[in-house]
């Protein structure tokens, strides 16, 4: 507009302003895409469902956003919204356009939608690799543990995860769970019937957590079949016994009279 505007002035001006917009503009609009990233973070799980539907349809995504940023947004709704399957296909289509695909972030990001969606073996594979590295946060400790307890025999080193776990992200019920499950599958039955208690009275005003009631249920179980296995063991003990059986009044009159 103002290489075709008359006058020196005005073309002048109208050309610095379209500089000044052009160099603004960025900055503009990843301060609104920023805003919206952290609704995104915020999302409670319904916020989550109706931000996927329209998300994707604003003006602002559609014309500015970047689309690693637009794939790695849906996938963390995903996440939030319990389809763990769709979030993993998400982070890994975010590292894919972001040229990255060792970014360190993206595959802890995509192990922990795996564990949600039950895909433990493929999450093994992800946890390890940040393992073999000494790269695994926190997050990645309770996820290795998890699928270490669930996926493998391996008990005491999947419990030695998720207690390392526990001291960075504290009294979390899926972590309690987590360490309820592992202390049944060691056999430390006291220790974990007390988490068991603490998980149940953490959990009783939250809403449900898929991953949490998995866990919950498999440490009840766990603990069902122990008191089971005990009973029957001291069933087999008491049936090994010797007896003795009177089956005479003179043999019992010799018994009684000593």
């Amino acid at each position: 507009g103002g290489l075709v505007a008359p006058g020196t002035p005005v073309r002048v001006g109208l050309v610095l302003a379209g500089i000044g917009a052009f160099l603004a503009l960025p900055a503009t609009m990843l301060g609104r895409l920023d805003a919206l990233a952290k609704e995104v973070e915020a999302a409670d799980r319904n916020k989550a469902v109706e931000l996927l539907k329209t998300l994707p349809e604003r003006a602002l995504v559609k014309m500015f956003a970047p689309v690693g940023w637009r794939s790695l947004q849906l996938a963390l709704l995903h996440l939030k919204a319990g389809d763990g399957q769709a979030a993993a296909a998400g982070f890994a289509e975010t590292a894919r356009l972001c040229l990255q695909p060792d970014a360190v972030m993206l595959i802890s990001a995509e192990a922990h939608a795996l564990v949600v969606a039950g895909e433990r073996l493929k999450a093994r594979d992800l946890l390890q690799k940040l393992a073999d590295a000494k790269l695994l946060s926190a997050r990645d400790q309770l996820d290795l543990g998890i699928v270490l307890l669930l996926e493998t025999k391996k008990f005491k080193q999947g419990l030695s995860y998720i207690e390392a776990a526990r001291k960075t992200i504290g009294d979390h019920p899926l972590v309690l769970a987590a360490q309820a499950l592992g202390l049944q599958k060691v056999e430390r039955i006291d220790e974990a019937s007390e988490l068991l208690e603490r998980v149940q009275i953490a959990i009783k005003d939250e809403p449900a957590d898929p991953l949490t009631d998995d866990l919950l249920k498999r440490a009840r179980k766990a603990a069902q079949d122990f008191l089971e296995g005990q009973l029957r063991r001291e069933r087999r003990a008491r049936s090994r016994r010797t007896t003795i059986v009177v089956s005479s009044e003179a043999a019992a009159s010799e018994i009684v009279s000593g």
